[in-house]
């Protein structure tokens, strides 16, 4: 056999595994193992736990007002709801658009630019909720988001943190997301199941306020590591596609468009 057909053969064998035999397997391994942390109903109001939202912000003057207008939006009860923005810098706009808002409703955390570290260990002193969700300033989350991020702690204490998916539209809310990311969703859901560690966006993410170590200040939002820290004290991380954020595509200021 030529090395041009085994390089062939073996491109499509490749492919049929990753595109084709891979997630039937997944498929097969999670219906016979359901996740546990599967809400098999909505949970009550007042049985939810309290959350803290964190919204990473810095240079967001463009996203900001109309990102906390989201975050206030969002369908959680009042009571259980923490809102902090955290600020990288002093000297832009952002904080002080965020500082416009009401103060009983949205807390702000300014902090210098010494790395994402820095900003969220200044944000999680602050945090009184059970539950830290993390997000950012030009992430927008749908109006159930919270609710089914936090449903999934409610009497599962195995579950050290939830991430949910991240669309991708367009200026027009166009979804750009195509058929590979139906696939990935589909395998992250069923991962999840098999309890393997899904991919996860710093968008969207819950995790338990206790397992949240801190961060080097200087050092980026290492998601994995953070991720992996909780599986390895014997918590579970899950994927759930059910909670939902959008985020606009920034494809279009190649075109010096605003």
């Amino acid at each position: 056999m030529r090395l041009a057909e085994v390089v062939l053969w073996g491109s499509l064998a490749v492919a049929l595994y990753a595109y084709g035999l891979y997630p039937l397997v997944i498929w097969l391994l999670s219906r016979a193992r359901r996740a546990a942390s599967d809400p098999s109903r909505a949970v009550e109001s007042d049985a939810l736990p309290s959350v803290t939202l964190v919204i990473r912000a810095g240079s967001d003057e463009q996203f900001i007002v109309k990102r906390l207008e989201n975050a206030l939006a969002l369908d959680y009860p009042r009571d259980r709801l923490q809102i902090l923005v955290g600020c990288s810098g002093e000297d832009d706009l952002t904080g002080l658009l965020a500082l416009s808002f009401d103060r009983r409703l949205i807390e702000v955390v300014q902090s210098p630019k010494r790395g994402d570290g820095h900003l969220l260990n200044a944000c999680l002193r602050q945090a009184h909720g059970d539950v830290v969700v993390v997000s950012d300033a030009r992430t927008f989350m749908r109006s159930d988001a919270l609710q089914r991020l936090a449903e999934h702690f409610h009497n599962a204490p195995a579950i050290g943190g939830v991430c949910g998916k991240l669309r991708v539209v367009g200026v027009s809310g166009r979804d750009l997301d195509g058929r590979f990311a139906r696939l990935e969703d589909f395998l992250k859901r069923h991962e999840s199941r098999w309890e393997r560690l899904p991919d996860m966006k710093s968008e969207i993410l819950a995790i338990r306020t206790s397992l949240f170590e801190p961060i080097g200040d200087r050092s980026p939002f290492d998601i994995v590591g953070v991720a992996l820290a909780i599986v390895r004290r014997g918590y579970r991380f899950i994927y759930d596609d059910h909670v939902v954020a959008t985020k606009e595509s920034t494809q279009r200021r190649r075109f010096g468009l605003p």
